[in-house]
């Protein structure tokens, strides 16, 4: 799986590996100052995808996004740790991350959405 990092509401975008490993993973997510906005995305070379991000200032908040069945899928998450949780079940590819997270939204602020997850305007 791939891994990416978009920062500075998609100002930068880093490739951090094609073959992602749940070291990677939790290495990525601890090195990221999260006062700042981030997204991580983990992909899979059949195009399903999860990415988290946001940041802790309460004004942008964070969020796991997904899309599934055509419809996209936000949860809010308690925590950077909760975040990681997240994309380490998506890259072990045990279904189980889909029902963790307390809070399911369909319109996710759109701060906290990458170039790939924005609304379109069609």
């Amino acid at each position: 799986m791939r891994l990416e990092v978009t920062s500075d509401y998609g100002a930068t975008t880093t490739e951090i590996s094609d073959r992602a490993t749940p070291e990677l993973i939790k290495e990525t997510m601890a090195s990221l100052d999260w006062q700042r906005f981030h997204q991580v995305q983990l992909s899979k070379a059949n195009g399903e995808w999860l990415e988290v991000g946001g940041s802790l200032n309460p004004d942008e908040g964070l969020a796991v996004t997904w899309e599934e069945a055509g419809e996209l899928e936000v949860i809010a998450p308690a925590s950077v740790a909760e975040m990681t949780e997240f994309l380490l079940g998506f890259l072990s590819g045990n279904d189980e991350w889909r029902n963790a997270g307390t809070t399911r939204t369909a319109e996710p602020n759109a701060n906290q959405l990458s170039p790939r997850t924005q609304p379109s305007d069609g």
